[in-house]
This record gives C-alpha cells, structure tokens and sequence, in this order.
C-alpha cells in the first residue's frame, strides 16, 4: 500500500491545517495509507525534514500558506535528495495563483494543485500518482457535498489546540487583496441541519475554541442567526468559545437584540477593519466606509459580553505612515 504523507507547517502549536483534514476524508475509500503530520515553524527546520523522512511516504504533500513558504521553499530540495526520491505534492494559496513560477524555481515538484484542492486530490490519488499535467486543477462539487472533516481519533491528537471548522466558502464582497474574491471562489452553504449535526460532534470532545473560517460568517442572515441560536440554546453552558469572522456593516436591530442575551464568553469577533482611510477603501473595493460601520462596532463593545478583536492591514494602497497611524488610533479609541 502506497503511503501518503499530508504536512502542515502552522504558525503555532495552537493552529492545525483544516485543509489536510478534508483532503484525507475525501480519498480515505481509495485505498492509500493517508495520514497528517503537522509542525509548528520555530521547530529546527532538520528536525522537520528528519520526521517527513523517516515516515518513508512514497508521497509528500506540502500545505503552503504566507507563514511557511519560506520553509517550504527550504525543505523542497533537502527532502528530493533523501532516500526514496518520494513524489513532492503542493498545494494552498500560495502556490495556486503563481503555479508555474514555483515549478520554474523547484524542478523537485511533481505536482501543484490549485484552487479549492479535494477534487483535484482524488483525482491524482485515483490515478495511482500517474498524472502526466504538473498543474492540477479540478472543479470541486458543491461545499455541501464536501464531508465532515474529522473524525474521533482527530480530536485526541488535536487537544489544546483550536478546531477550525467552516459552514461556508466563498466570500460575496471583492475585497482587492483577497483570494476570496476570485469569481471562482463562490459563495456556498451547507445544509442548516448538517451544520447542526456536525457541530454536535465537535463540542462533544470540548475543545476550547471552536475557530469559524467561514469568510463572512454573517453574510446570510437566514444561514449565521439560525447557528447562532442553536449554540445559544444548546450550548450556552459548555465552557466552549466560538470564534467568527463577522462585517458589522451586516447586523441590524434584531441581531443586538439576540446578542446581548448570550452568556459572557461564548462568543468573539474578529472583525477586519483594515484601514479607516476613504481612498484607501475605495482601493481596495470595500464599500462600507469606516464612518458606517463605527456605530455598530461601538454597539457590540458596549455589549461587554463579546469578546472583539479588530484587524488592520499594513500596506495597502494610499495610506502611508500618517493615515496607518490615524487608522490605528481611531480603532484604539475605542478601546
């Protein structure tokens, strides 16, 4: 049996890679030895070649995102030169927009896959590795056909670290710096009940947190304020926190009304502001001027029962040093 190595290389011990979870559900029936190994990037990068190697995988696959690529690009040519030549996979958004530059640069890669990765897996797995195009790129089914993507054992190797899980992909606004606004990232949902279902799983195994990636989690309000309530109703005593990735532009009325009922702690914001600065968000194609969304950031602060987290980003264009501080000051006011 052919052994499939899947490998992360995260941010911090907290983290995990859900995009390798997924990718070993959905070849799981085809036959192969498939098995995660994730890292952390202050680990001794010989120590992290050491423990890929010595798996002896006939395959390697590389999850790359912007806080690993440069190890990644260190690993690639260390790992082709140990024993067994294995094949070396890579996929995630760092090299599904610039595929071929990365096979220019390493001629040690056998395969990049693109884009939304679990279809364009299977089928490389279905062949045996035998594909003959070094740029993979599959359309994926609808999300909701997408499975569940642990399982039991996942949650004992996962404890004390964070469980991402996401209802949606895609993203319905075109924010210019976003992978998420490519016309092929679609907005899709899966099924109100399946969520349910899957959710129950999850809190079972009491994590800590529990990390939505959904992109705008608060986009459909008939899809979040259903979820929302489920938790409220069901789990407003589990000790477990739920982390979403919310546009406050979006909340009305009714949604302060709600949230203020939930219990201290069972729910925090990430809220990405990015900049305060009007030519800068004209720019960058984010409608909602700072000025609108203001009044309902101040509103979920004095809540004081959700936890808010706010982003800027450095670097976006027209805001130099003076508009990044006057962003940044604005936001600290609010304290």
């Amino acid at each position: 049996m052919k052994k499939i190595l899947l490998a992360g290389i995260n941010a911090r011990f907290s983290h995990s890679n859900l995009a390798l979870y997924y990718l070993r559900t959905y070849t799981q029936d085809l036959g192969f030895d498939i098995y995660i190994r994730e890292f952390v990037i202050n680990q001794d990068l010989d120590e992290i070649i050491d423990s890929i190697i010595n798996e002896n995988p006939d395959c390697i696959c590389l999850s790359v995102y912007i806080w690993n690529t440069k190890l990644i690009k260190s690993i690639i040519p260390k790992i082709k030169s140990k024993k067994g030549n294995p094949k070396i996979i890579l996929g995630g958004p760092e090299v599904s927009y610039d595929p071929q530059r990365w096979l220019d640069d390493f001629q040690e890669i056998d395969h990049i896959i693109i884009g939304p990765g679990e279809a364009g897996f299977r089928r490389l797995v279905e062949s045996g590795l035998t594909l003959k195009e070094k740029i993979i790129e599959t359309r994926n089914p609808h999300f909701s056909e997408i499975p569940f993507p642990y399982d039991n054992d996942d949650f004992e190797s996962l404890k004390g670290k964070n469980i991402y899980y996401e209802t949606s992909r895609g993203c319905p606004y075109k924010c210019a710096y976003c992978l998420s606004s490519r016309i092929d990232q679609k907005l899709e949902f899966k099924n109100i009940e399946q969520v349910k279902k899957e959710l129950d799983i999850i809190i079972r195994h009491q994590p800590k947190i529990v990390k939505f990636v959904d992109r705008t989690f608060n986009a459909v309000r008939s899809h979040y304020r259903q979820i929302w309530e489920y938790l409220v109703s069901g789990y407003s005593d589990s000790g477990i926190r739920f982390h979403f990735e919310i546009y406050p532009g979006l909340l009305e009325k009714e949604d302060f009304d709600f949230l203020i009922t939930c219990p201290e702690g069972l729910f925090q914001f990430e809220v990405g502001i990015q900049s305060t600065h009007e030519e800068t968000l004209k720019a960058i194609n984010r409608k909602c001027l700072w000025e609108s969304i203001e009044v309902n950031v101040k509103r979920l602060i004095e809540l004081k029962n959700i936890h808010i987290h706010l982003d800027l980003i450095i670097g976006l264009p027209y805001e130099d040093i003076i508009h990044l501080k006057d962003s940044f000051n604005r936001i600290y006011s609010l304290k």
